[in-house]
């Protein structure tokens, strides 16, 4: 039994509802490209922030369910990829960065001070705090 609710539904394809608040456009699209060697996937945006799919089955394949549960991991997969990438975009971006870059864009003169010269005067701040 598949965990995903079908709007409609045969033997060889069935249709499902995805809210695109939960699951955006390039999550669903990356996951229906992953089952590909087992159904077509079809979209068509659907009403208020939804998106209308349609899981065909290839020729060969005969199990709709297994099809849909593969689907529902997928989704589950590239929405988590997809937190992952946007939350680690900035240190990404900088490594790539830095990587191409000839010169270096990371200061170093406070992170190679010594810590007794208290370069980012984090005594300061201590003491601010009290």
């Amino acid at each position: 039994m598949s965990a995903l609710n079908w709007l409609e539904r045969s033997e060889r394809w069935g249709t499902l509802l995805l809210d695109t608040n939960l699951y955006p456009p390039d999550v669903v699209f990356r996951a229906a490209y992953e089952l590909a060697g087992h159904c077509t996937v079809f979209t068509e945006p659907g009403p208020e922030s939804t998106l209308r799919v349609r899981l065909s089955l290839r020729d060969g394949s005969s199990d709709l369910a297994g099809a849909a549960e593969a689907f529902a991991t997928a989704l589950v997969d590239h929405r988590l990829r997809a937190d992952i990438r946007a939350e680690t975009a900035v240190i990404r971006d900088l490594i790539v960065t830095q990587a191409f870059c000839e010169a270096d864009l990371l200061d170093h003169s406070q992170s190679e001070a010594d810590y007794r010269d208290d370069p980012r005067r984090i005594a300061d701040a201590d003491h601010d705090r009290r």
